[in-house]
């Protein structure tokens, strides 16, 4: 009987491997003999497999890391538990100081946005002259920039 880790283990493990294995699809892929279609739903479903799994498959390797020295090499990897996405709370400091900056940079950011807002609604070039200096400022639209790319939906 197939399982899931038998499939798991057909896959490249090594980063010779792994270098081996892209280029055989990136070739494949060139050359006209993989469907690129089929290639991106392997690899939207493997990414949504493992999205899955990552709370449980961390803590439980963590789990399995502990065992053993610091950064232990297991099958050609090295492991090292380390603190990522180190965050810290000043609100709960109480330090007025930092409370004010906090509450300028909001209402800083709101402005902003209200401006970018406006800024986004420009569709060509506008003369606006500035209340407080007198000044003539001549206001362009925004570019709008994107990255074309391919939404995959499982249904």
């Amino acid at each position: 009987m197939e399982t899931a880790m038998t499939t798991v283990r057909q896959l490249p493990e090594t980063k010779q491997q792994i270098e081996t294995f892209a280029h055989q699809l990136e070739q494949g892929l060139i050359k006209g003999e993989i469907i690129p279609t089929d290639l991106l739903r392997f690899q939207k479903a493997m990414e949504k497999v493992f999205e899955k799994i990552k709370p449980i498959l961390i803590e439980s390797a963590i789990v399995e890391v502990e065992h053993y020295e610091k950064n232990p090499i297991i099958k050609g990897a090295e492991y090292s538990i380390i603190e990522a996405g180190v965050k810290y709370d000043y609100s709960v400091c109480n330090d007025a100081k930092w409370n004010d900056l906090s509450r300028e940079i909001e209402s800083i950011k709101e402005k902003l946005k209200e401006r970018e807002t406006f800024l986004k609604s420009i569709k060509e070039k506008i003369e606006i002259i500035d209340t407080e200096s007198g000044e003539l400022n001549v206001i362009y639209p925004c570019i709008k920039s994107s990255t074309t790319t391919l939404k995959v939906t499982f249904k």
